[in-house]
């Protein structure tokens, strides 16, 4: 893996490079590509490097935490029958078609207040929870 450092040691030995070259006007404006390119890398790298610690953990904003095992059973069964309500939305029409809607919005609605009253982060689908 390549840090920062490096990187930054590889675009200006490409820069060096390209000012060898005859000044033109393309190569000027690829010297301010590049350079503007390593700008937004390292502004990048630097916003991963504050945000989250370690890339293999998963991300949790502050004040949540991950759902225990049986909460992420919880909430995973239901936004498995929430995305079935999805499907059947879509095949269904008229009284049929409200009457989904509104079950499926319900059952956001529990799961939401759900996470929201224990400061859960759920992320739909994955395997993040408290081991």
């Amino acid at each position: 893996m390549v840090d920062q450092k490096s990187l930054n040691e590889i675009f200006d030995q490409y820069i060096a490079k390209l000012r060898k070259f005859p000044k033109s006007k393309e190569t000027l404006e690829l010297i301010k590509e590049l350079e503007k390119i390593k700008r937004s890398l390292n502004l990048l790298l630097h916003s991963l490097s504050t945000s989250h610690s370690n890339i293999n953990e998963p991300y949790v904003p502050a004040g949540y935490r991950l759902p225990t095992k049986e909460e992420h059973i919880f909430l995973n069964s239901i936004y498995k029958k929430i995305d079935n309500l999805r499907n059947m939305i879509k095949q269904a029409d008229g009284m049929e078609k409200k009457k989904l809607i509104k079950e499926r919005r319900d059952l956001n609605r529990i799961m939401i207040e759900y996470m929201e009253s224990r400061k859960i982060y759920f992320t739909p689908g994955s395997n993040n929870f408290i081991k």
